[in-house]
């Protein structure tokens, strides 16, 4: 009869330890993943922070928690996950009543876009493993991967020569005499720009800022369609770092800029443009923009964006840069009947050291594609 009884009671406490379990594991467990920031340069290394909080006295034996995220993240700790078309991670947790862990899994970028985790999936059981229990929590975390910005040494001659004019957009004058004011110093600053007695109060080194002898202001009209199909990836994201840097190089230079492209962001209707970009304060809209262009979509006619850019009034600092690797008959004439609306213009043409350029374009500079 008593063992009858213990049997009995055990059996209760078996079932009904897994009736118990279904009601109640969910109560005061949170998940969540962040990256611990929300901007990154391609190459740079990120963390993921994933924290687990069960906020009740009962304790979870074994807690499954799975994700899915961008399969481009280089993760250090490859354990628990599967890459495919995504990155796949299933971790798994014990918690005791009351408790909270985190984990931090670190990773580098390696692809331009914006990426974010909406879900994570929870799946836990009772003590004995008798059943398995399911709940997705909503989560939102998100991260811009910005263009590279090329180095000094990847841009063309006329870009880097401050001080020539024999191409007017992409040279820069400076007038030692317009100061505008002083920021840290960057790599490839003009060292008689350094601020020396400045430099020393602040402990590191301080450049001056002068104002361009022309106050320019710059179309930047970009052609994300190259002339060979069988290039598009590499090329287009190469397009997009010409653009990023720039547009970066125009704007901290105290040029004001009007940039219009063919690609779409993300899976709006109309193609990406960004007018009066005036100050520095914009270039990280700007770069979030470029980060979310699609270009496994097929870009707009960049005829008819070059037909949609309003002229307004003519003036003498008014310049047209072009960049297209495409150079078909029809967009070389549209490009000229457009820049007789500017007082100068320039056409940018990336391309291969291998490909050659059969093309001849009064304002044409070829810019080197290194991968």
């Amino acid at each position: 009869m008593v063992l009858f009884a213990v049997i009995a009671i055990v059996a209760l406490l078996y079932i009904g330890q897994t009736a118990y379990y279904e009601r109640n594991w969910t109560k005061g467990l949170k998940a969540s993943l962040t990256f611990n920031t929300n901007v990154a340069r391609i190459g740079d290394e990120v963390e993921l922070v994933e924290e687990i909080d069960n906020g009740k006295w009962l304790p979870l034996p074994h807690l499954n928690v799975k994700f899915m995220t961008s399969s481009t993240f280089d993760f250090v700790n490859k354990d628990n996950s599967m890459v495919s078309d995504h990155y796949y991670r299933n971790d798994i947790f014990t918690l005791l009543g009351y408790q909270k862990t985190i984990r931090t899994l670190k990773f580098r970028t390696t692809k331009r876009g914006y990426y974010e985790i909406s879900d994570i999936d929870l799946i836990s059981g009772d003590i004995f493993f008798r059943r398995t229990f399911a709940k997705q929590e909503h989560n939102y975390t998100g991260i811009y991967v910005y263009p590279n910005l090329l180095e000094k040494g990847q841009y063309p001659f006329m870009i880097t020569n401050r001080e020539g004019d024999n191409k007017a957009p992409l040279s820069f004058n400076i007038n030692q005499y317009l100061y505008r004011g002083m920021r840290e110093y960057e790599a490839g600053d003009p060292f008689n720009h350094i601020n020396w007695k400045r430099s020393a109060k602040e402990q590191k080194l301080m450049t001056n800022i002068y104002t361009p002898v022309i106050d320019r202001e710059v179309t930047l009209l970009v052609n994300l369609k190259p002339f060979y199909e069988n290039v598009k990836d590499a090329m287009s994201e190469y397009i997009i770092s010409i653009t990023a840097t720039l547009a970066d190089l125009y704007i901290r230079s105290g040029i004001n800029v009007h940039l219009y492209t063919n690609a779409y962001e993300g899976d709006k209707s109309t193609p990406f443009y960004m007018p009066h970009l005036d100050s520095v304060s914009r270039i990280d809209n700007l770069m979030k923009g470029l980060s979310m262009l699609n270009t496994s979509r097929e870009p707009a006619d960049i005829i008819d964006v070059m037909r949609d850019i309003k002229q307004g009034e003519s003036r003498d600092n008014r310049v047209l840069v072009m960049v297209s690797n495409d150079r078909t008959n029809q967009l070389i004439s549209a490009y000229s009947a457009l820049k007789k609306h500017y007082s100068d213009s320039c056409f940018i043409m990336p391309e291969f050291d291998s490909v050659p350029i059969k093309l001849e374009i009064p304002d044409m500079v070829y810019w080197e594609v290194k991968l």
